[in-house]
């Protein structure tokens, strides 16, 4: 029965239209509604045509065109000319058409305008209404592409690319996609509400809200995640990734943003955070790398800062210049600058404003407090040393140090380092030292420098005097005492003049230098002693020679009157 009923109202609604429907004098062709086609009683030869509606495909005609054209509703395809191929549903749809060919409008007012844009898709009411000479677009959704005027377009979603006039290349997906963009070119918006105001170039948006600022005119801008890059105003060249990254930057440019929240309070160029948190709070840092979960988390104005581990370097705000390489590196350090911290734990908690620290090594220079200028090398040295300008070298060296500018050079966390050494003084120990002597006993050693325990074995040792040689020993005015003196002196005191004597040297040491000066110096004095015998023997020689002669005369002349008395 039901199908009986359809089948009669059909019949009768073919019958009705047909009454008042122009006759057409073309071959496959199909005339439904009151004046539609009408201009095709010239005899011109458009074929293949449906024309369903109140002057739909109007003003159709053609001898060689203007033909395989489906209009369907009032006024649809109104104005077309020679137009072919074409496929027009809905109110007005394609009405202004003229020589626009292979395209597809559904809707009310879809391409109403469009005279010879060709080889377009519109589907949604008033999609492509203003579109006159644009070709090759593909919009979809109320009111898409509304006022587009160019072509390569394709706009998805409720008034998506709805200004779009010049812009070209354009892809955009989602609820008011691109709604703002006039004359940009080259964008994909994918997302409700992504680019909304947008009307850069060469952008790419993808995620709710992403690039939505009311004024975003930046380009060559990447932005992927939940509202992220929401607030770019100018910024360009930049790339967001994770949901509210690069959220308040304006301006900024040259930034990569990965991660939930990376770099949300931005607002400067030249920064890269990679990582969920990672820059959250940086506002007007600039030349920023932070890498890893809450990595430069806390960061507001430092900048020229590299963090690179999970919470490195979180809660700096203003430092600027650090280094912090691994997990927790240079934790709850807010505006100590100029610090190198590798390792996990390394310089945390350190609290200097100039720190200009190096600590390389697992929880190296962990709580060191407000110590700058230092440098600890070695798995936990230097933790709790809280001290300036130190070197410390080995794993655990300078633990709990509290004193500034010394070194320390062992593999243990002892207090008596194999290497130790003092820099305001320009002093090292080597064999156990933590501290240096004032004095040898009753000698002053201030301005000594090197100090070793235990024996010292070398091929070669050149001492450089600071006073004179012993040379003076040779000089005119030089007073050489003589043997016998030297002789009551060694009674009286046991050691030759000038010489310390044994417990002098067993309470005091001996300087090596000025040692060597006065053994030289009694070697002057022998030598001076044996010239001096010499001479006195040559003398005695002499002398001895001449009494031998004399004797020798003598006996001559006994033997000579001996002789004669006989």
């Amino acid at each position: 029965m039901k199908t009986s009923q359809f089948v009669l109202a059909g019949i009768t609604l073919l019958f009705g239209c047909g009454l008042s429907a122009q006759v057409v004098q073309s071959t496959a062709e199909t005339g439904i509604g009151i004046e539609n086609g009408a201009a095709m009683v010239t005899g011109a030869d458009a074929d293949s045509c449906a024309f369903v509606g109140y002057r739909a495909g109007y003003f159709t005609r053609s001898k060689d065109q203007g033909h395989n054209n489906t209009f369907v509703g009032h006024l649809s395809g109104y104005t077309n000319y020679l137009g072919y191929s074409n496929s027009f549903l809905g109110f007005k749809s394609g009405y202004a058409n003229k020589d626009g060919y292979e395209n597809v409008f559904l809707g009310a007012t879809a391409g109403e305008k469009n005279d010879i844009g060709s080889a377009n898709v519109f589907v949604g009411f008033q999609s492509g209404k203003h579109n006159i000479n644009g070709s090759n677009n593909t919009f979809s959704g109320w009111r898409s592409g509304y006022s587009n005027l160019s072509s390569g377009n394709s706009f998805y979603g409720y008034q998506s690319g709805f200004s779009n006039t010049s812009g070209s290349g354009n892809l955009f997906l989602g609820y008011q996609a691109g709604l703002s963009n006039v004359s940009g070119r080259s964008n994909v918006y994918a997302g409700y509400g992504s680019g909304m105001f947008a009307t850069g170039s060469y952008n790419n948006f993808t995620g709710y809200y992403t690039g939505a600022s009311p004024s975003n005119t930046g380009s060559f801008n990447n932005f992927y995640g939940y509202m992220s890059g929401r607030n770019n105003a100018t910024g360009q060249n930049n790339i967001y990734t994770g949901g509210y990254s690069g959220y308040s930057n304006t301006s900024g440019s040259n930034n990569t943003m990965l991660g939930h929240y990376a770099g949300y309070a931005n607002s400067v160029s030249g920064n890269t955070f990679i990582g969920y948190f990672s820059g959250r709070f940086n506002t007007t840092g600039l030349y920023n790398v932070f890498m890893g979960m809450q990595a430069g988390r806390a960061n507001t104005t430092g900048d020229h800062n590299t963090f690179i581990g999970y919470f490195a370097g979180d809660d700096n705000t203003t430092a600027r210049g650090n280094v912090f390489l691994g997990t927790y590196a240079g934790s709850n350090v807010t505006t100590s600058s100029y610090n190198v911290a590798l390792g996990i734990y390394a310089g945390q908690n350190n609290s200097a404003e100039w720190g200009s620290n190096v600590f390389l090594g697992t929880e190296a220079g962990k709580n060191s407090g407000s110590g700058w200028g230092n440098t600890y090398l070695g798995h936990v040295s230097g933790q709790n040393a809280t001290g300036s300008n130190n070197v410390f070298v080995g794993s655990n060296t300078g633990k709990n140090e509290t004193r500034s500018g010394l070194l320390y050079i062992d593999n243990s966390d002892t207090v008596t380092p194999l290497v130790f050494g003092d820099f305001t003084n320009k002093k090292v120990g080597i064999g156990g030292f933590s501290s240096f002597p004032a004095t040898a006993g009753s000698v002053s050693v201030a301005n000594y420098s090197l100090f070793v325990k235990g024996g010292i074995l070398t091929e070669e040792v050149r001492v450089n005097l600071q006073s004179g040689w012993a040379d003076y020993v040779f000089a005119e005015d030089y007073k050489l005492s003589s043997l016998k003196e030297v002789e009551q002196y060694i009674s009286e005191n046991g050691h030759l003049p000038n010489v310390p004597s044994a417990k002098q040297v067993m309470e005091d040491g001996i300087e090596v230098g000025e040692m060597t000066k006065i053994q030289q110096e009694k070697i002057e004095e022998l030598t001076l002693y044996a010239i001096a015998q010499d001479k006195q023997i040559d003398a005695q020689q002499k002398m001895l020679e001449e009494q031998q002669k004399q004797i020798d005369e003598l006996k001559a002349a006994v033997k000579a009157l001996a002789e004669n008395k006989q």
